[in-house]
């Protein structure tokens, strides 16, 4: 489980995320819908460890992991993963070196690849590679490392429509059956909508409403989440 609880951060005199409380189950995946400049990359690197809160703490699976303007458990302690939106490969590296860096070795990794749909691409680099390949190479690397929980930022913002469909259905197998928290931003209610379970809207760095899509479009707590579904559709 992740729990946030309160957590405000403030840069240069500027609040970035105002007292934003939210968790997300064991097996629950949570996103996190906003427009850009709402802060749900902040939260994110809040989460991962990159920022501590001016004030709140954060949780994960049950231990205090940052607390009032302090990191407690560093990054690389929270076994965590992150699918960053510029997918953040290295060039020179194989799909394969790519997998084994994150602790995939031997049959492993080759069980990974193989349920990613990149079966027998193990030895190609980047710039070898469609888009949605390198998209499949980005999860894949997360899930090699065993995360505790999983983070993806805009993780389908770079792709076509049918290309979208196909990485959306493939994502919502592989968590399935993974049974992580994971924590998804995206600007896109639609993707939300097809891989959470629960939505929380955020709207200049705060937490405007959460619960799932049928009650957001039930009861809109603002114009704004109101607006918001309008523009979904």
């Amino acid at each position: 489980m992740i729990e946030l609880q309160g957590v405000s951060v403030s840069m240069h005199s500027h609040e970035i995320l105002h007292h934003v409380t939210f968790s997300v189950g064991a097996e629950e995946v949570l996103a996190i819908v906003g427009p850009s400049g709402s802060g749900k990359s902040t939260l994110l690197r809040v989460v991962l460890g990159f920022i501590a809160p001016s004030h709140g703490s954060v949780d994960i699976g049950g231990v205090r992991v940052s607390n009032e303007g302090r990191v407690v458990v560093h990054p690389e302690e929270r076994h965590l993963a992150m699918v960053f939106q510029d997918l953040a490969l290295w060039p020179h590296m194989t799909v394969r070196e790519h997998l084994q860096f994150a602790h995939a070795a031997g049959p492993r990794t080759e069980m990974l690849l193989q349920r990613v749909g990149l079966a027998g691409k193990g030895d190609r680099r980047p710039s070898q590679l469609s888009g949605g390949e390198r998209q499949r190479v980005a999860l894949a690397r997360a899930l090699a490392a065993d995360p505790r929980a999983l983070l993806l930022d805009e993780p389908l913002s770079n792709v076509d429509v049918l290309l979208r469909r196909e990485l959306i259905a493939l994502l919502r197998e592989v968590l399935a059956e993974r049974q992580l928290p994971v924590l998804l931003v995206t600007h896109d209610l639609r993707e939300a909508g097809a891989l959470a379970d629960r939505v929380a809207v955020m709207d200049a760095g705060r937490l405007v409403q959460i619960g799932t899509i049928a009650e957001l479009q039930a009861r809109p707590a603002t114009r704004f989440v109101e607006a918001l579904l309008a523009d979904r559709g």
